[in-house]
């Protein structure tokens, strides 16, 4: 994610900190420096910092989960409302989906009882009293307190997460639910995404009449999630029955390895292309985009070659292969666009600006495959 600061690797899984975390940090300063100084400023932003450890482990709980199911598994990122674990493949049955989801909110129930045994065990609170910190925690900068509110907060995270609607992990767990059902997983996710929506419209209208701004900011966010998933799925469904072949440009043009820097250039300016097919022999070597030229240019590259700049890492698919294949491939590789191949000869390139058109026009036109494509001379530089 941009934006974002590394600052951990935890089981070969990347953790980085987005740049709005601070908003967080001073929240928690302000909250407990309020009514304890300067002193409960600094214990403010430990317990924040602390809690999103928290956060961090619910989320390695996830990642994890996900890559012993077989899953590739991101980078997670940490932001002022949560902490977000990046799958880059779908679970592939309602029971991976339930197992990844579940995974989470299970390590907050498993640090809550840490917590209340460690508070129990020092006797610093009578368990007759538990109950009622964890419900209403409170108190002064200090040990006892900290693991109280640390412990409702984990408590609270996991029944939180479990609200049964999308995006949560509640709502993950009922649309696998409903998937397994003759609903389906398309209907499923219409129906978890319309809970999810209908809740947080709720939350956000009590939170309006009760000043609970934190509130409202998580049901907007809860809100356009549902919506986000929906829409993911409706892609999806559209995606999967148009063919890379019958998407990507067969007209694009190409460059070659020992094409000077300033070919590329005048293709940028002169063309919609922002990317381009490297191409020796008749073969794909690699891919020069928009983000290389300018990045050679910021370096002085001004000399270089198309060789010296393209990526080579680049995913392919058969024409034949499914759009949502192609996004997948995206997604699991990191890139930004998939070369389509009709046996070893170049079909074109397939960005994901290109994935959200052929979407919007299928899905507007009702657009479904018709013969299947066939290689075309494609134009070079020169």
């Amino acid at each position: 994610m941009r934006w974002s600061l590394l600052v951990a690797r935890v089981a070969g899984i990347d953790v980085r900190v987005h740049a709005t975390f601070g908003i967080a940090l001073a929240f928690g300063a302000v909250l407990w420096g309020t009514a304890h100084g300067a002193q409960g400023a600094l214990f403010g932003v430990a317990l924040v910092a602390a809690l999103f450890g928290c956060v961090v482990l619910h989320e390695l709980g996830h990642a994890l989960v996900a890559r012993r199911r077989g899953l590739a598994v991101g980078d997670i990122v940490l932001l002022p409302f949560g902490g977000v674990a990046e799958l880059r493949e779908r679970p592939r049955t309602p029971r991976d989906e339930i197992l990844v989801a579940l995974a989470g909110p299970a390590v907050n129930v498993v640090l809550a009882l840490g917590l209340i045994g460690a508070l129990l065990a020092l006797g610093v609170v009578p368990f007759a009293k538990l109950s009622e910190l964890l419900v209403a925690p409170a108190g002064k900068p200090g040990l006892e307190t900290a693991l109280v509110w640390l412990a409702a907060a984990n408590a609270g995270l996991a029944l939180f997460n479990l609200i049964p609607a999308l995006p949560m992990d509640g709502g993950r767990v009922l649309r696998a639910t409903l998937a397994l059902t003759p609903l389906g997983p398309a209907r499923a996710t219409r129906v978890a995404s319309l809970l999810g929506q209908v809740l947080a419209a709720l939350g956000g209208a009590y939170a309006l009449m009760s000043g609970h701004w934190m509130l409202l900011a998580i049901s907007v966010v809860v809100f356009f999630g549902a919506r986000r998933e929906r829409a993911d799925e409706e892609m999806r469904g559209v995606l999967t029955e148009i063919r890379a072949g019958d998407a990507c440009n067969l007209r694009s043009f190409t460059v070659a390895p020992h094409d000077p820097l300033h070919v590329v250039t005048r293709l940028l300016l002169t063309t919609p292309q922002s990317d381009f097919a490297v191409v020796r022999g008749g073969a794909l070597r690699g891919v020069v985009s928009r983000a290389h030229v300018l990045r050679a240019a910021s370096l002085g590259m001004t000399n270089a070659l198309v060789a010296d700049i393209m990526t080579t890492d680049v995913p392919v698919l058969a024409a034949d292969a499914s759009l949502e294949d192609a996004r997948a491939s995206m997604a699991l590789r990191g890139a930004r666009v998939v070369a389509v191949l009709d046996g070893p000869q170049l079909l074109g390139l397939l960005s994901a600006d290109d994935l959200v058109e052929a979407a919007l026009v299928a899905g507007a036109t009702g657009f479904r495959p018709g013969p299947r494509p066939q290689a075309q001379p494609l134009p070079t530089s020169g």
